[in-house]
């Protein structure tokens, strides 16, 4: 197992957030603030159940990789500095696209909670957001909010290095550290 340091997490990690740990401002990945189980700052909890199950079958491993956490920080950084595919197609600001997107994707799963919901439901659900088949989805078109939330699930899990390398690729940040750290 390799020791991660400092110098390793940021050359591998194309993702960080500013989180408050123990009263000191640290730079985390999404996956270590859901790994730490760190407090959200503008999601509450029915959002970030919604965000991970959606994500979850969008994208395998996005709740492991953070994506709640990743989604959280970044709606909470002035609009110009938000890394989401949201600003490149939608004024802002944009946590009323993602609350009403995520309030109409929660009501679809009726009475039963997102763990109750089996592969197939997910699988169907996500199809019907993905082609605008929902009946009474509020805020803007489902397919629109599926393109946007997809590219943020896919950005969390293979927009980094490290994700690349899974995908047997190789790494091509658009802008690269000037420095090695």
């Amino acid at each position: 197992m390799t020791k991660i340091s400092r110098r390793n997490f940021l050359q591998t990690s194309g993702i960080t957030i500013s989180c408050l740990v123990a009263g000191k401002v640290v730079a985390l990945s999404p996956a270590q603030a859901y790994a730490r189980e760190l407090p959200y700052k503008t999601l509450n909890l029915t959002e970030v159940a919604t965000i991970e199950a959606l994500a979850e079958a969008i994208v395998p491993g996005a709740t492991e990789a953070g994506i709640s956490h990743y989604i959280d920080s970044q709606l909470s950084v002035e609009p110009e500095d938000t890394l989401l595919m949201v600003k490149y197609l939608v004024p802002p600001p944009f946590n009323g696209f993602y609350q009403a997107s995520l309030a109409s994707a929660d009501s679809m799963r009726g009475d039963k909670e997102w763990g109750e919901l089996d592969k197939e439901q997910m699988t169907a659900m996500v199809g019907k957001i993905a082609t605008d088949a929902v009946t009474d989805w509020q805020g803007p078109p489902a397919s629109f909010f599926y393109f946007i939330f997809r590219s943020d699930a896919v950005d969390v899990v293979y927009g980094t290095e490290l994700g690349s390398k899974e995908l047997g690729i190789p790494y091509r940040a658009h802008i690269m550290p000037s420095t090695n750290w």
